[in-house]
């Protein structure tokens, strides 16, 4: 009696429930680096709601399904001073355990309990971002080096000149007008 027990038992629970929710996961880590170190990225959903923001390289968990059937997005944005941002997708597939509902789970595994959890999708393990330096910001790094050796009124024509062709920022210029007026 007892071995029957314990047999429909095993035979209820693999029933009642889908293969890859029990085999696997329906939110996974997700090491996230960059070219650079110490970049900022920003883990956003398809909604554009800011899930994670960290330093890389980081460790995020993240769900790998969005509703009934639903594959998660996500989009990953880059940033770091002095360098061009750019951005990343990072999607989920088919986690290859649901398939294993076809003999183990059944049509409740195949068509509720996996799809409901979001089991039936996998992340990645990895996601990788790459930044390239921006030339604007590497003009005006030179321009400062330049600028060492010049006097206070050369230097506010040089922060004037860049301000002009729009690669310091109307506040960016005004600071550095401040202090080069306090030299003179």
């Amino acid at each position: 009696m007892r071995k029957k027990f314990m047999a429909a038992c095993v035979a209820a629970t693999v029933g009642l429930s889908g293969c890859a929710s029990i085999l696997s996961e329906s939110r996974y880590p997700v090491s996230i680096n960059s070219n650079t170190p110490d970049a900022v990225v920003v883990v956003k959903n398809r909604s554009g709601v800011e899930m994670h923001r960290a330093t890389t390289p980081a460790m995020v968990t993240l769900p790998a399904g969005d509703g009934f059937f639903r594959k998660a997005k996500y989009t990953m944005e880059f940033e770091k001073d002095g360098y061009v941002g750019s951005t990343q997708n990072l999607e989920p597939s088919m986690d290859g355990w649901y398939v294993g509902n076809i003999l183990f789970g059944g049509l409740i595994g195949l068509l509720i309990v996996d799809p409901a959890t979001g089991a039936m999708w996998k992340l990645p393990e990895m996601a990788h971002g790459s930044l390239v330096l921006d030339p604007q910001y590497q003009a005006a790094e030179d321009q400062g080096a330049e600028a060492q050796g010049k006097s206070a009124v050369d230097r506010l024509r040089d922060i004037k000149d860049l301000h002009d062709n729009g690669i310091l920022s109307t506040e960016e210029y005004e600071a550095k007008k401040a202090e080069l007026l306090e030299e003179i």
